[in-house]
């Protein structure tokens, strides 16, 4: 696919990693047509505030059909889904911002740079990112972004304006949405690390979903490598996924995880047998690229974990409080509580935005009950959390506060563990899951 030197392009939607497609563009002179909703005049504002360009600005009510511009492809935002009335019928190639990015930078991986991608349902963050801090220790030069920090679109620009010289890796977190949109995107080590429902405002059923999330295995050749666990091949099973692949199969022997991180446990500075996990797949990434163990314990010693991944922010002689906002779903939240046994009673709080789909997960509050002392429903979802747990039954003591603030007023009696853990999006209350990690260690970090 050749998008970069003739027709122009439209951009579906103005976030961060938009806008990094946009200012490229700008730079090759290749014509923008900007798409971001209704508010034309809102449109405006934030291309002017960020200096960037299109020829024009189109109101969601404006355009019925994209396949009746003139232009190359559709780079689309990964929060609008490829179902939206205006994709319907259009002819054009619609793909995500790595996409978009990889056809400015792939002629690097023929001679230079690798690409390491990782997705799955939970511990992608932190993988990555100890991934990074492996790579600054070993001197590897690297980029590290996609779904996490800076949008490849950033890296290809510096390659293509700024003439910087390409780096050895190429670090990213995918996520479903972008992988549904790619069409030559491929990698040296693609990973799927685990696999449970989530997103169910975005996608009906597993299978659905893991389709998305196995877009990461597309086009490998023989001499690349996919990364798995058995459980992610059986669940592909189950559920019709198909879950081969050219690139040679590596299994994550995740059963291992605890007694291969045992011999590096005096190093280990994070919580759970799940971080054994993230850890050890990190190790086995580190494996492949031929690092040291000097250097994996280097990276141990200094690494703390994920802002707003089960982060301890508050403790004293009665009270440990951990934030871990960037939970969005059942599992994540099933995990951190299981992390944080035997620290003392566990007071969880749940709540955000609704998602319509598996809201009231009635298995995962029976599974995490004997783990908690207090249930806080907070937020959009709280209120039809509460209404469940009203008719249920279940044995297990909760409340509902609606803001952090009403949470925070009863704290000064509070002994053993707080844990915020939401479960859900944050955006009833809060622009993202950042912004609410901000305002919780604000409340919380200095009682």
């Amino acid at each position: 696919m050749d998008i970069s030197l003739h027709k122009k392009v439209i951009v579906f939607g103005l976030g961060v990693s938009a806008r990094g497609v946009i200012r490229l563009l700008n730079k090759l002179s290749i014509d923008v047509v900007a798409v971001n909703g209704t508010d034309h005049e809102q449109t405006k504002r934030i291309l002017h505030d960020h200096d960037l360009a299109a020829i024009s600005i189109l109101k969601d009510d404006e355009v019925m059909n994209f396949a009746d511009i003139d232009a190359s492809c559709v780079v689309l935002s990964p929060g609008i889904p490829r179902d939206h009335k205006f994709l319907k019928g259009c002819s054009l190639p619609i793909i995500s911002e790595i996409e978009f990015a990889y056809q400015f930078i792939k002629d690097d991986m023929k001679s230079h740079s690798k690409i390491i991608a990782l997705t799955g349902t939970n511990g992608k963050t932190t993988t990555v990112s100890f991934l990074d801090t492996c790579f600054e220790k070993s001197q590897l030069k690297h980029f590290t972004g996609g779904n996490i920090g800076t949008p490849l679109v950033d890296y290809a620009y510096s390659r293509i304006v700024e003439k910087i010289e390409p780096v050895d890796v190429i670090l990213l977190e995918l996520s479903s949405f972008q992988l549904e949109s790619m069409i030559d995107f491929t990698a040296d080590i693609a990973i799927i690390n685990n696999l449970t429902f989530s997103h169910g405002e975005r996608y009906e059923n597993l299978s659905d979903y893991g389709a998305a999330k196995f877009h990461i295995f597309d086009r490998q050749s023989p001499m690349q490598i996919r990364m798995t666990s058995r459980d992610v091949l059986e669940s592909a099973k189950i559920h019709g996924l198909d879950s081969t692949g050219e690139g040679k199969l590596h299994i994550l022997e995740y059963e291992k995880a605890s007694e291969v991180m045992d011999k590096f446990h005096d190093y280990i500075h994070v919580y759970g047998k799940h971080n054994d996990q993230n850890l050890y797949l990190s190790k086995m990434v580190l494996d492949q690229l031929s690092i040291s163990d000097n250097i994996f314990i280097e990276a141990l010693e200094s690494f703390k974990g994920v802002e707003f991944r089960l982060q301890k922010i508050y403790e004293d002689n009665d009270l440990l409080i951990f934030n871990d906002a960037k939970s969005t779903n059942w599992d994540a939240t099933t995990i951190a509580v299981q992390a944080l046994q035997g620290l003392g009673k566990i007071s969880l709080v749940v709540g955000g935005q609704l998602r319509g789909e598996g809201d009231y997960q009635r298995d995962k509050l029976i599974e995490i009950s004997h783990c908690i002392n207090e249930l806080i429903l907070t937020g959009e979802s709280g209120k039809v959390i509460k209404e469940n747990l009203d008719r249920d039954g279940l044995e297990v003591s909760y409340r509902y506060l609606e803001t952090l603030e009403e949470i925070k007023e009863t704290l000064s009696n509070m002994k053993g563990v707080l844990l915020y853990s939401p479960a859900f999006p944050s955006f009833d209350q809060f622009k993202n899951y950042v912004e609410r990690g901000k305002r919780f260690s604000e409340l919380f970090i200095d009682l």
